[in-house]
């Protein structure tokens, strides 16, 4: 290395670096004063203002409506349902089946484990010696991609 690298590397680092390293003054502390305590003020109770004028935002009281009898109700709302006992938790209701255990409706039953037991296959021994079988050839190639081509020699790599 020449010695004008490694000097102007080397003033480089000198004039860069003290910089960095240099010890700035931080600024001073700054504490919040406690806040004072006061002692806490009692509120007089709210008073009671008289229900002929609501306070402000809220709606008046509906008007007062006689009772309707009990056999009736009044003309324009629909009569209760009458009240049906509820079904036994042990019996589905008439003309529904139970569903199957682990059964969700439209996916394919769940077989057992009584089921899907299958008895293993036998292994026979062969009885006759087969042909043997001719090499296999190498498929078409397909028609709608052109055969390899070697490249020219006139092209450049």
């Amino acid at each position: 290395m020449s010695p004008t690298y490694l000097l102007v590397l080397f003033l480089g680092v000198v004039v860069l670096t003290p910089p960095s390293l240099a010890d700035y003054p931080k600024p001073p502390p700054t504490k919040k004063p406690p806040p004072e305590h006061k002692p806490p003020v009692e509120k007089p109770p709210p008073e009671h203002k008289s229900p002929t004028k609501p306070p402000k935002g809220e709606k008046p009281l509906p008007e007062h409506k006689p009772p309707t009898p009990i056999g009736k109700p009044p003309k324009g709302e629909k009569p209760l349902p009458e009240h049906k006992p509820p079904t036994p938790v042990g019996k589905p209701p008439k003309g529904e089946k139970p569903p199957h255990y682990g059964h969700n409706p439209g996916h394919p039953p769940v077989e057992s484990k009584e089921d899907s037991y299958k008895p293993p296959h036998k292994i026979e021994p062969p009885s006759a010696p087969k042909k043997p079988q001719a090499p296999e050839k190498k498929p078409p190639t397909p028609p709608h991609k052109p055969p390899h081509k070697p490249p020219s020699p006139s092209h450049p790599n």
